[in-house]
């Protein structure tokens, strides 16, 4: 397609075109003006027009613009800034390490402004599938890199007959490759990672019409992280470019085409990734997932969705053998006009376990849910059906397990049919508009339980407020700490340059101090002053891992400060300070004299610490930080943490003295960070220092805090994955914690005190190998208020935890909790000692007193014991793999405080 000069002025809305230029490739950090509005200043290190890369749609850029990304990523790395324009690209482009592609980006769902913004046109691998497990696609993500603010289209795509193309977006292998404000127009098959392992893909902010498949993914490690992701037929109809359908004809016949032949997501392996705030319409099947295609013995995904849409799609969910962890969905609505549309769909090797909590199903549905699996368990809790299409129950279960509490159905009949190979059903406390209709066809009539005298307990609502901006500097100074007479050779004391630099900002009247790619040592403490931010040449997270593929070095360089301040002083300032309102981003802090002293690690201060309200904190790697982010010595209402990522060896985060909203998302701690980094002096006997860390490491700790929210937290190898307690002030946290994991650790969540409104939405908790006491949940004797799981799975093996949640005080809450492993010989799913306990639809994976784990080397406990102490407990809809035996797993010591029910026929 010939795009000439007019069509160009109405696409893109440029004044005029540009010539080619090559000028000396000198990287200068500088302000970026954009047409399109954007959340931060736009800093970036080359402008790719200087340099022979035409936006003018016709001329091929594929060559001089991967030049441009070699360059830079021969420099260091660092971002290449693409002005308004169409870019063809005829070749795969390569992403280097450590470089980022930023555009000026168009929001497709903003009406204020036409036009394209920056966008590339595809013509490579034009009607071609491509091979399946190769790096064939049209921009190949190298390890710490990024594509941002740009859109994707293929300007030889017909939408009458679409043709297949390579995948749009690969990430083979390897860590942290970033997407974000990215808007893909007509792809045929749009992101995929996998086969071969690979971590950390970070997705924000993305939308999509995709013609064969919107993603794929399989062997996805700890962990993706995917927010804001819209799928759907309107990014192409709606777009202004000339082969979209336009006709009411035309985008009639385009939408029954994708309702035909679309899968949304596809997700095989996907360990501990969950999904955040999704649209997914106009699809043949919204979400499927299914077993590894690689990896076998479990490995289907585990993790889920938090904040679904599930529109106009034949199927919405189609749920293949997952993860025998479990899959959980919380906060969604589902709703299709389509002839024969299906809500949720359980397929026949559904084996596991899926959990699903405040989901909407709407009236124009004909099957909300039908459960094939022949032995997998679904459980609803607070979910509502307002009804079903003529020919349908609202829920139909053919084989397997089913577990429907505190739900709500508006609709007048047909609510829920047990064919009669229903192996166990729980109907408990669902409200119905008339006479509940249930047919129940069950062989196993023990099983089957239906009460519904309903609870009095009504599940919180609470939106998450989403950490969306971006800091602001004040001006749009930007001062080079090499001007100030810094120099990044690793040698060099850089302390008074820095300063220099901050203090000049200061000055005036604030901006940003920019680290280029160097090594920059630090010997002393800096203050970043308020209004100003330490910027680095990372515009995304990234990790210093140095090799890309085969023995193939790519060394993500960067910027890097090395840090020789605040040894053996812990408790004494942090390295780097920021004042109130001030922000540091985008680099590297390695501590070269951190060494294994004996059994432990070298003390240090504080990496960063608040000093006030407001401070932001993004993209910031720690290689081998003792202690990490100080939010607890000073005030910190309004703290903003987003994707602060690393090896910590002693604390990681603390919380303290927040008087208000505090923001905390993508927070990720793990230890390969520094064991898999080039430094010198890096663990040689990994195992036995990652035992060290476990010993000692309290990743997350949380004190007063007025309104937390907190999204996608994780740690890897932990004493205390997170700990909730007394402030300094005397007052704990409240607030809204959303979709963290604690892996392999001692204790996974430890509760010494927490406020009267805390909420922990889909948690992850792991605990195992450590030789040391282990429990998911350790809640000590002195906490007074009260907490409230939603949605939360549970496990550990090899061996797992002692006691899965130990209680001895408090008001907990549990709403669907998947044990899979719950306690080992001798001890308890759950003991409790003290305080309230109300749990609905807990679900015990394994026999109680029965053989686990390799070859039965491992006995597991009993589910509950209840001691003499406890104020109450309540308990619903416990689901087991042996319901007849269920009284010989209780031990209630408690004299009537404990009231049960359950598919348990006998009264505790």
């Amino acid at each position: 397609m010939k795009l000439n000069r007019l069509m160009l002025l109405f696409l893109w809305q440029l004044p005029f075109l540009s010539l080619a230029q090559n000028i000396d490739f000198k990287p200068t950090p500088k302000v970026y003006e954009t047409y399109y509005p954007t959340q931060e200043k736009v800093i970036a290190m080359v402008n790719a027009a200087d340099h022979g890369v035409l936006g003018n749609g016709v001329t091929d850029v594929t060559t001089p613009l991967q030049k441009v990304i070699d360059k830079m990523h021969n420099l260091g790395g660092g971002t290449i800034f693409l002005p308004r324009g169409g870019y063809r690209l005829t070749k795969q482009l390569v992403l280097r390490p450590g470089v980022t592609l930023r555009g000026d980006w168009r929001d497709p769902e903003d009406e204020h402004k036409k036009g394209l913004g920056t966008t590339f046109m595809i013509e490579w691998g034009h009607n071609t599938k491509g091979a399946p497990t190769g790096d064939d696609a049209a921009f190949l993500m190298g390890r710490s890199s990024g594509l941002s603010n740009v859109a994707i289209w293929y300007p030889l795509q017909k939408f009458e007959n679409p043709v297949p193309y390579p995948w749009t977006i690969k990430q083979p292998f390897g860590n942290f490759a970033t997407l974000e404000n990215v808007t893909m127009i007509n792809v045929w098959n749009g992101i995929k990672l996998g086969p071969r392992p690979n971590q950390f893909l970070t997705v924000k902010d993305l939308y999509m019409t995709a013609l064969n498949m919107g993603f794929e993914r399989d062997q996805v490690y700890d962990c993706a992280r995917m927010h804001k992701v819209r799928i759907s037929s309107k990014y192409w109809i709606d777009s202004p470019t000339p082969n979209r359908p336009k006709t009411t004809q035309e985008i009639g016949k385009f939408k029954q085409y994708l309702r035909q032949n679309v899968i949304g997501a596809h997700i095989g392996h996907y360990a501990w990734t969950w999904m955040y705030d999704w649209v997914i319409e106009d699809c043949k099947v919204g979400i499927r997932t299914d077993r590894s295609y690689v990896k076998k013995n479990n490995k289907g995904p585990n993790g889920g969705f938090i904040k679904l849409k599930l529109i106009n799609n034949q199927i919405g969910m189609l749920i293949g053998d997952n993860n025998y962890q479990g899959w959980a969905v919380s906060d969604a609505f589902i709703s299709s006009s389509l002839p024969n549309a299906i809500g949720i769909q359980f397929k026949n090797d559904f084996a596991t376990i899926a959990q699903f909590n405040e989901v909407t199903f709407d009236n124009n549905l004909k099957h909300p849910v039908i459960h094939l699996g022949k032995v997998g368990t679904a459980t609803f809790v607070n979910c509502e059906f307002r009804g079903h299409r003529d020919g349908g129950h609202d829920v139909e279960v053919k084989s397997g397990n089913i577990e429907v509490a505190q739900c709500q159905f508006k609709g007048d009949s047909e609510h829920i049919f047990l064919g009669p190979n229903t192996i166990q059903a729980q109907l408990l406390s669902n409200d119905f508009a008339n006479q509940p209709q249930i047919i129940n066809q069950a062989k196993n009539q023990h099983k089957v339980s239906i009460n519904h005298d309903f609870i009095s307990y009504k599940s919180p609502a609470k939106e998450l407020k989403y950490l969306d901006e971006r800091f602001m500097p004040a001006t749009d100074r930007v001062l080079d700490v090499t001007d100030y007479g810094a120099l990044g050779d690793g040698q060099k004391d850089c302390t008074k340059a820095f300063q220099r630099a901050l203090k000049a900002a200061k000055k005036k009247g604030g901006g940003t101090v920019f680290i280029p790619s160097g090594k920059f040592v630090l010997t002393d403490a800096v203050v970043v002053p308020s209004g100003v931010e330490l910027r680095g040449s990372f515009d995304v997270p990234h990790h210093p891992l140095n090799q890309y593929a085969k023995g193939k070095a790519w060394g993500v360089a960067g910027s890097e400060v090395h840090a020789f301040y605040g040894k053996n002083e812990p408790d004494g300032p942090g390295l780097i300070q920021l004042e109130a309102n001030s922000s540091v981003r985008g680099f590297r802090i390695w501590y070269p004299q951190q060494k294994v002293k004996g059994e432990g690690f070298t003390p240090f201060a504080w990496t960063l610490q608040g000093l006030g309200p407001n401070v932001w904190m993004k993209d910031i790697t720690f290689v081998n930080s003792y202690n990490g982010i100080d939010l607890g010595t000073h005030e910190s209402t309004g703290h903003k943490v987003d994707f602060v990522a690393g090896c910590v060896l002693n604390k990681g985060l603390w919380v303290d003295q927040n008087k208000g909203l505090g923001q905390i998302k993508n927070v990720h701690f793990i230890g390969h960070f520094w064991s898999n980094s080039p430094y010198d002096g890096k663990p040689k006997d990994w195992k036995h220092d990652r035992e060290l860390i476990i010993e000692r490491l309290e990743a997350f700790t949380y004190g007063e805090t007025k309104e937390e929210h907190t999204l996608h937290t994780f740690v890897f190898g932990s004493k205390v994955g997170q700990r909730f307690a007394k402030g300094k002030n005397g007052q704990a946290a409240n607030g809204l914690f959303v979709a963290h994991g604690t892996d392999e650790s001692q204790i996974s969540l430890a509760f010494d005190d927490i406020g009267d409104q805390a909420i922990f939405h889909n948690y992850q908790l792991v605990s195992m190998t450590s030789p040391h006491e282990k429990n998911y949940i350790k809640i000590g004797d002195q906490v007074k208020g009260k907490a409230i799981f939603v949605n939360t799975l549970v496990w550990g093996f090899n061996p797992g935890p002692n006691t899965g949640i130990e209680m001895k005080s408090g008001d907990f809450t549990f709403e669907q909790m998947n044990f899979t492993n719950h306690a080992d010989e001798g001890h308890f799913g759950v003991d409790m000692n003290g305080g309230k306990l109300l749990m609905i639809a807990p679900r015990f994976r394994l026999k109680s007193d029965a053989p686990m784990g390799q070859n039965g080397k491992f006995q597991t406990g009993k589910y509950y014991r209840f001691g003499p102490n406890i104020e109450k407990a309540e308990v619903y809809g416990v689901f087991t793999n042996t319901p007849s035996k269920f009284p010989e797993a209780i031990v209630d010591e408690s004299k009537g405080k404990v009231k049960w029910n359950s598919n348990i026929k006998s009264n505790f």
